[in-house]
């Protein structure tokens, strides 16, 4: 039997869940440890201090038997070298995949910086995202760590938040290329899911995110969602729903 890895990430980052997914596609064992920024920063830094210089610590990270994995398209490609399953790689689709996954990235970079730049400015979702251990009655007047948290996102990353416009074109010439590759199809190499469509699948949950994430977290949900892109790609939100169900229900 495997010996079980260890998976330290964020549940509502993008780069979390396509890591998370090609993990548990190729039925990897693993337990799940949640980060938390700001906080968790000097653990995290410990843990993922072999990764590439000049990069900053980040979730996703796996450790396992083989080393410590730093990326999601790095752990995504360990997964299936070690786990199981129908690949999501191949050599024939490969430079595509890695052209789908730069793509992807920097699209959720501009998520990211829609994102915190909602979260700044929802005191509501800052509640919300008071950690869990804070009891009821002192959430709210506690919310200056969610802000503070916020505040060290955008300056770890680099990130503009003010530049809505920029960002909010960026996502969406992502999508235009994703909606013209896919035409009547449903995935956007060959006829079987790969890691092309799961990069593409974690940017739309950044549109609209998925019915069941933040399902207590309505202030949250709201920062996560940009109604005039999901309007506009109602038949890319379609699709992302359609994989879910058909392989991350």
């Amino acid at each position: 039997m495997a010996e079980t890895a260890t998976f330290w990430g964020l549940s509502f980052s993008p780069w979390t869940e396509k890591a998370r997914w090609a993990v548990e596609h190729h039925r990897l064992p693993y337990r799940y440890r949640e980060h938390t920024p700001l906080l968790g920063e000097p653990a995290l830094r410990l843990r993922a201090r072999k990764r590439p210089a000049g990069r900053p610590a980040s979730v996703p990270l796996l450790i396992d038997a083989h080393g410590v994995w730093t990326e999601s398209d790095a752990i995504a490609r360990h997964a299936e070298a070690v786990g199981s399953g129908a690949p999501l790689f191949s050599a024939e689709h490969d430079p595509a995949i890695d052209r789908w996954a730069s793509r992807s990235d920097e699209a959720l970079r501009s998520v990211r910086a829609l994102v915190l730049a909602a979260m700044n400015a929802d005191t509501q979702a800052q509640v919300e995202l008071v950690p869990p251990l804070v009891p009821g009655p002192l959430r709210a007047p506690m919310r200056g760590i969610s802000a503070m948290g916020i505040g060290f996102l955008a300056r770890k990353y680099d990130t503009d938040p003010s530049a809505i416009a920029a960002h909010t074109a960026t996502v969406s010439r992502f999508c235009e290329a994703v909606e013209a590759s896919l035409g009547d199809g449903e995935h956007l190499l060959g006829d079987a899911l790969s890691y092309a469509d799961i990069v593409a699948a974690v940017v739309i949950n950044g549109i609209l995110p998925l019915e069941r994430t933040f399902a207590d977290m309505p202030a949250t949900r709201r920062t996560w969602t940009r109604p005039e892109l999901a309007e506009r790609f109602a038949a890319l939100v379609a699709w992302r729903d359609r994989l879910y169900a058909a392989h991350r229900p």
